[in-house]
């Protein structure tokens, strides 16, 4: 699996669990939209590290909270 897959499915559980809307989130965190449909049509191959902390922002928790889920336990990290 992919950073960007696993994010993907971090960032759906947690529209979810918080009855959210992508707007919402897109709002919430700053990321631009084309930032978000980069990641929704895997374009990225990779996530940088201020879009993670806004998208973690994003849902009002640490980057270390958002990160802390089983989708990340199989990414795949190629040089």
């Amino acid at each position: 699996m992919t950073i960007t897959e696993a994010v993907l499915i971090r960032i759906e559980e947690l529209l979810r669990e918080r009855n959210m809307t992508k707007r919402q989130l897109i709002e919430k965190s700053a990321i631009p939209a084309g930032t978000m449909a980069s990641l929704y049509k895997k374009l990225a191959k990779s996530i940088n590290l201020v879009t993670l902390y806004a998208l973690a922002r994003g849902f009002d928790m640490k980057i270390s909270e958002f990160v802390n889920h089983e989708a990340f336990l199989n990414v795949e990290v190629k040089p």
